[in-house]
């Protein structure tokens, strides 16, 4: 199963390249394997150990980021809005982020002490 998910994968980055990725390239696949999506589903279930929310989009935004466009508008920079379902991985994750080295500095103060 998670062989098989890896290849479908694989094969959809391959298409997102070329620019052609759709739900027609998706169904494809669902039938070169032989899978219905509620296979496909369970598939994520059985790969997916932690709740994990995964969100119904078109194929070619895979990889676009939860947005609200109110708050984009407003904030006008970058954003990755998420469900918060483990609140141990949202307190490591806010610790990682806020003590994160800053590169750019960290090289302009080097440059400066030289």
């Amino acid at each position: 199963m998670k062989e098989i998910l890896t290849e479908m994968n694989a094969t959809m980055n391959k298409l997102e390249k070329e620019k052609i990725l759709s739900w027609s390239d998706f169904d494809n696949l669902l039938t070169k394997y032989n899978w219905t999506y509620e296979d496909y589903e369970c598939a994520l279930r059985v790969v997916h150990t932690r709740t994990t929310i995964i969100h119904k989009r078109e194929p070619n935004a895979r990889w676009v980021n939860q947005y609200n466009e109110e708050i984009l508008r407003a904030w006008n920079a970058n954003m990755d809005i998420q469900f918060v379902l483990d609140p141990y991985a949202c307190a490591k994750y806010l610790m990682s982020y806020t003590t994160k080295p800053e590169r750019e500095m960290s090289l302009l103060l080097e440059a400066t002490h030289k």
